[in-house]
């Protein structure tokens, strides 16, 4: 989780009009489409994802992936498809570390959810 919150923590102090950023990476959640910045800003906003809202992204940490997505696209994506033992990256196809993500998703929002 801690690559996660850097990387996010990295895009926050960025945040300047989105008009003026450059990105090498894809500022949408790769499953839904909605934009990075209108996720941190609703989940802090909502008072979920700790402090500016960043554990409302979850990042995938493998290396030269770096993919995003919104916490619920993961954590749906890794329900529909863990259950066939699949639990990998929908971009880049390698395993997350779904002890991170069940932990980061717990911390996002308290609401009781089953796997």
């Amino acid at each position: 989780m801690s690559a996660n919150l850097n990387c996010i923590r990295d895009l926050k102090q960025n945040d300047e009009p989105k008009q003026s950023m450059k990105f090498d990476m894809k500022s949408e959640c790769l499953l839904c489409g909605e934009e990075i910045f209108d996720l941190l800003h609703q989940a802090e906003n909502e008072h979920k994802g700790g402090q500016q809202g960043v554990l409302s992204l979850w990042i995938c940490d493998q290396e030269h992936c770096g993919t995003m997505f919104c916490i619920s696209c993961a954590v749906q994506w890794q329900t529909q498809h863990g259950i066939y033992g699949s639990t990998s990256c929908p971009a880049c196809t390698r395993n997350w570390n779904t002890d991170q993500l069940k932990l980061q998703k717990e911390f996002y929002d308290i609401t009781p959810f089953e796997w």
